[in-house]
């Protein structure tokens, strides 16, 4: 009887820590669930914001700016018809 009572709180203190180690596995992965949901949106919204601002900045400047060559990304994102290139350098024909 007492070897019965005995193996039963043992059981009973097995199944409670293994509750508690499961309850603080939780609680890590929601507090790092957290942190990585906080870090995401703000990658996410600077993303955004720098592509808009980088778009629209492109878009609506004067025509006087001008791009490298038609390969560049400032030439690629201009929308309107303003896509205006530097001539080609004449550096080495001195």
């Amino acid at each position: 009887m007492k070897e019965d009572t005995r193996r039963l709180q043992l059981e009973q203190k097995q199944l409670a820590l293994s509750e508690e180690k499961k309850e603080k596995y939780w609680k890590n992965v929601q507090r790092w669930g957290r942190l990585l949901n906080t870090w995401a949106w703000t990658i996410t919204y600077t993303v955004v914001i720098f592509s808009l601002g980088a778009t629209l900045g492109l878009n609506f400047l004067p025509d006087a700016v001008l791009c490298r060559n038609e390969r560049s990304l400032c030439y690629i994102l201009r929308l309107y018809g303003t896509k205006t290139m530097l001539p080609p350098s004449r550096s080495g024909k001195r």
